[in-house]
This record gives structure tokens, sequence and C-alpha cells, in this order.
């Protein structure tokens, strides 16, 4: 690995591990939120960008794992985003599951 590849997985490490950690709060409040009937689709589209931008960091870098992963949770998250599939607890499992395995991942 070069030393400007190393550089940039570092970096990539330090921006996933604050976008994990970003999405984990928000999936936090939005199961809250759906357990209320209530969803804030300023925080489903932050969640969703959040994914999206995880996704494109790790493809650039060949990270397949983290890549394929996420762009998964991205299509599951943009199908709750357009009424597709209700806010209920199973889907939120799957972002949680999904987000524990990103975290094991990046690390």
């Amino acid at each position: 690995m070069t030393k400007k590849s190393k550089v940039a997985y570092s970096e990539f490490v330090i921006e996933a591990e604050e976008l994990l950690e970003s999405m984990g709060d928000r999936l936090t409040a939005l199961e809250k939120d759906a357990e209320e009937g209530t969803v804030d689709p300023g925080m489903v589209n932050d969640f969703f960008r959040s994914m999206h931008t995880l996704k494109g960091l790790s493809g650039m870098l060949g990270l397949q794992g983290v890549s394929k992963l996420s762009h998964s949770l991205e299509n599951l998250m943009e199908c709750l985003r357009m009424g597709k599939i209700d806010f209920q607890q199973g889907a939120l499992d799957v972002l949680f599951s999904g987000i524990e395995s990103l975290n094991k991942l990046v690390a």
C-alpha cells in the first residue's frame, strides 16, 4: 500500500466512523418517532445522504464489503423514504444490524 493510499484509507476510516455514529443517532431517533407515529422526513433524508456518502467513499477506495452493504442499506432507506415500506420495527432492525456490521467492517 502506498503512502498516499494509506492516508486516503485513514481519512476514510475517520469519515466513516463519524458517518456511522451520526446514522446510529438518527436511527435511534427515527425508531422513537416511528413508535410515536411521526417520522421526520428531514432526518430520513439526512440518514439517506450519509449512507450514500459512505457508499461512494468506500466504492472509490475499492472496499467492496462496505460498499455493497451500504448500497443495500441505502436501497432499503430509499424505500422507506419514498413510502414503499413503512417504518416498522423489522425494517429498523435491519438498519440497526447493518450499521453494526458496517462499524465492524470499518474497524
